[in-house]
């Protein structure tokens, strides 16, 4: 699939609210996600998903805070 960078919404918990954030590409098959504010409870091994607009563009698993 096409690799996802810059803006997106991110959502690390099914009833958490969406936040804007940054994506870029990590060292080897990883990305590294900023909020563009503090969140509190993401933690490791939690799921994210990253939309633009309405639409699914990518996902992972949280490795470190």
């Amino acid at each position: 699939g096409a690799t996802v960078s810059g803006p997106v919404v991110a959502q690390c918990s099914a009833h958490g609210a969406p936040r804007p954030a940054t994506v870029e590409p990590g060292p080897g098959d990883t990305a590294v996600v900023r909020f563009a504010t503090p969140q509190r409870r993401v933690a490791a091994g939690q799921s994210v998903v990253l939309y633009e607009r309405d639409e699914v563009v990518g996902g992972g698993v949280v490795v470190t805070e």
